[in-house]
């Protein structure tokens, strides 16, 4: 479950997602779990135990050269995927693809996790 809630007091910039450009807020999970979500594309940033300002820290850095992102897909169809997330870890997105079957167990068969290598352009 995913539960987004806004800080009291100051909080750090959360820059614009990477890869999509848009908004990211602050998620919590589970008992500790800390993250930045792209509520346009839904990116995760990397998780961790408790701390807004790390889990800003670590959203805030962007790509760096030869740096490896996990994609979870859904094959709607023969030829067509839909997007559900792009994670920093095989883990993370191993996470975010329990979760999808979790909540909807007939989708198992139709999701996939892909790895890109990102390239830095500009």
């Amino acid at each position: 479950m995913r539960i987004e809630r806004k800080k009291v007091g100051k909080m750090k910039e959360i820059k614009p997602c990477p890869f999509c450009g848009g908004k990211g807020g602050i998620m919590f999970g589970g008992v500790n779990s800390v993250w930045v979500n792209c509520q346009q594309c839904d990116a995760d940033g990397p998780w961790v135990d408790n701390n807004e300002d790390d889990a800003i820290d670590k959203w805030n850095t962007r790509i760096q050269k030869d740096m490896k992102v996990y994609v979870v897909l859904e094959q709607t169809s023969y030829s067509d995927y839909e997007f559900c997330g792009v994670h920093g870890t095989r883990e993370q997105a191993q996470k975010r693809l329990n979760e999808v079957v979790k909540e909807i167990p007939r989708q198992k068969d139709n999701l996939y996790i892909e790895e890109y290598e990102m390239e830095i352009v500009g």
